[in-house]
This record gives structure tokens, C-alpha cells and sequence, in this order.
């Protein structure tokens, strides 16, 4: 992810990253030696469609703000190719929904507002 390349290349010149920075990415260095990095969420939006990955699940929503729209949920590792929207029958979409909800909210109280 490319949030990821900032604390990387800190690491390898060796230079600290403050938590004020607000840095959302992480150090993924240790991927290459054979280490794994902790699960974590990844979200991402574009107009009209938001999304939330959270290990095997995959929650996307398509509406303008998360409680407008619809939601497709799949689970990846059965599901790679998202063919088969499970949202209906399964529990798992409360806990994403509302890693959505708040990872929308943050989305937004980021934003600039540029006055158009």
C-alpha cells in the first residue's frame, strides 16, 4: 500500500517517526524476511462506492455515505473473484459495517473543505 512506503524507507535510513506525525502506514521490511504483519484494516472510497477489507472479508458499500446505498460482502478466501455477495447471511457484516462508519467519519474530518 503506499501509505506504507514513508515508514519503510524511514526505517531503512534509520530515522524515527514520531506518533504526532499521524503516520498511517506501516513499516513492511519485516515482510521480506519472512516475517508477517499484523492484520489491519484497509479501506478505501471513490465516488459513489466505499470499501473495507478486514483479513478474509471484504465489505463494499455503494451509496454516497455508508448508511445511504447498499452492501455487497464476500470473503475472499473462498471468494477471490467476489462472484457470490454473502451480505444477507452473515454475521460478519455488522463488525464491518462499522469499521466503515468510522473509518468514513475519519475520512471526512481529513478533508479540506475547498469551498465548492
Amino acid at each position: 500500500v503506499v501509505y506504507d512506503i514513508f515508514p519503510t524507507v524511514a526505517h531503512l535510513a534509520g530515522a524515527d517517526i514520531s506518533p504526532d506525525m499521524n503516520i498511517e502506514g506501516v513499516d513492511f521490511w519485516p515482510v521480506f524476511s519472512g516475517k508477517k504483519l499484523d492484520e489491519r484494516v484497509l479501506y478505501w472510497r471513490v465516488p459513489g462506492q466505499m470499501a473495507v477489507r478486514k483479513g478474509d472479508w471484504k465489505l463494499v458499500h455503494l451509496g454516497k455515505t455508508p448508511d445511504d446505498g447498499v452492501d455487497e460482502l464476500y470473503n475472499l478466501a473462498h471468494d477471490p473473484y467476489e462472484k457470490q455477495n454473502v451480505a444477507s447471511q452473515n454475521p460478519q457484516k455488522s463488525e464491518l459495517k462499522s469499521e466503515l462508519r468510522r473509518q468514513f467519519a475519519m475520512d471526512n474530518s481529513h478533508r479540506i473543505d475547498d469551498g465548492a
